[in-house]
């Protein structure tokens, strides 16, 4: 199996992480709209905790040098 190339790996990682937050955007929105119909702030809750992990994915060049496994010459 041959190498991908730095640009691919970095394209496929941004496509990856794009959906990954659109996956937990959904959720977020439903407890927001269930919090406004109902009242109940369990709801705001759930939407606290996702929003903390959204803060916690920041992607930074560490990160993303380690998730994508550069070598130093890439880097």
């Amino acid at each position: 199996q041959e190498a991908e190339a730095p640009e691919e790996k970095l394209n496929n990682y941004r496509s990856s992480m794009l959906m990954r937050y659109a996956l937990l955007e959904g959720p977020s929105l439903m407890s927001i709209i269930a919090f406004l119909l109902t009242g109940e702030r369990l709801f705001l809750g759930f939407t606290g905790m996702i929003l903390f992990y959204f803060v916690t994915l920041y992607p930074s060049a560490t990160r993303i040098g380690n998730d994508l496994e550069f070598t130093d010459e890439e880097r």
